[in-house]
């Protein structure tokens, strides 16, 4: 009953918003009584936040391959892939296209806190302890990199993000956009 009730309320961020979020169309939909559901949520917020708990991948969920490009290949796709499902599109719509209220300000937090921004930070720190990235590194910027190309390409262009452009994405950010060493080298 719990799952179902987090599920709906995805779906139902992702159709009318945060602001036009109805807790008894909620429960309607989830078929179960409103009283069940304020009982356990007792305002939106509790349950929105609940609902983004359920949405947001936890360790253990993320698919490792003990190989940086592999993982961060993963990271994207998984994202691009729950960014096109319900769930995604709920919470990108309340936390982008609701405005700027304490309510999206608070999903924002919880959108890019907790295991949302750990399971994946967890993955780059392991490929810096095996040698695949600089010890300096900056593991939140690089994070911050990979999920803003993924919501461009969602949410601004309108196309998947899938394994495909990952791969170009990965070459991208391993490879950067300096010269080759053979083209360095002709400047000389």
């Amino acid at each position: 009953m719990v799952r179902r009730v987090l599920e709906v309320t995805l779906e139902e961020l992702g159709r009318v918003g945060f602001a036009r979020l109805s807790l008894p169309h909620v429960a309607e939909r989830a078929g179960i009584n409103k009283t069940s559901l304020y009982r356990r949520w007792a305002t939106k917020d509790d349950l929105v936040s609940a609902a983004l708990g359920l949405a947001v991948p936890v360790e253990g969920e993320l698919l490792e391959h003990g190989d940086l490009e592999r993982d961060l290949v993963e990271l994207a796709s998984t994202l691009g892939a729950f960014l096109a499902s319900p769930a995604g599109m709920g919470l990108l719509r309340a936390v982008f296209a609701d405005g700027d209220t304490s309510q999206t300000r608070r999903l924002s937090r919880t959108m890019w806190g907790g295991t949302a921004r750990t399971a994946p930070r967890r993955v780059l720190e392991r490929a810096v302890s095996r040698g695949e990235l600089r010890r300096d590194a900056d593991l939140d910027l690089l994070l911050f990199t990979v999920a803003g190309a993924v919501l461009h390409r969602c949410f601004v262009e309108r196309r998947p993000a899938d394994r495909h452009w990952a791969h170009g994405l990965v070459r991208l950010l391993a490879q950067g956009v300096g010269p080759s060493p053979k083209q360095a080298t002709r400047r000389v």
